[in-house]
């Protein structure tokens, strides 16, 4: 009667944006982000918040000026979103 590991790859997405975005924790985000990708890749109903966490990974990468891991990243979202058939107004 718990979390299914399905589900953590949302939690672990919220929070990475949560302290990339909100709380100033910018360098505590890639690892939340990494570990939703590597959970929601499993899951094929969780392949569009893999591919938000990516999308999410990429933009750190960019701030950070890593530009050639931000395109890796963004090219990993690309590929996910395409796979679970997503939709550019689901992600944010």
């Amino acid at each position: 009667p718990g979390t299914s590991e399905a589900n953590l790859a949302n939690t672990y997405q919220n929070l990475g944006v949560l302290y990339f975005r909100h709380m100033h924790r910018e360098a505590e985000a890639p690892p939340l982000f990494r570990r939703s990708i590597e959970i929601g890749v499993k899951y094929p109903a969780k392949w569009h918040v893999a591919a938000k966490a990516a999308v999410q990974l990429a933009h750190w990468h960019a701030e950070a000026g890593d530009f050639e891991q931000a395109l890796r990243r963004a090219r990993q979202a690309y590929d996910l979103a395409r796979q679970a058939q997503d939709t550019p107004s689901r992600f944010g």
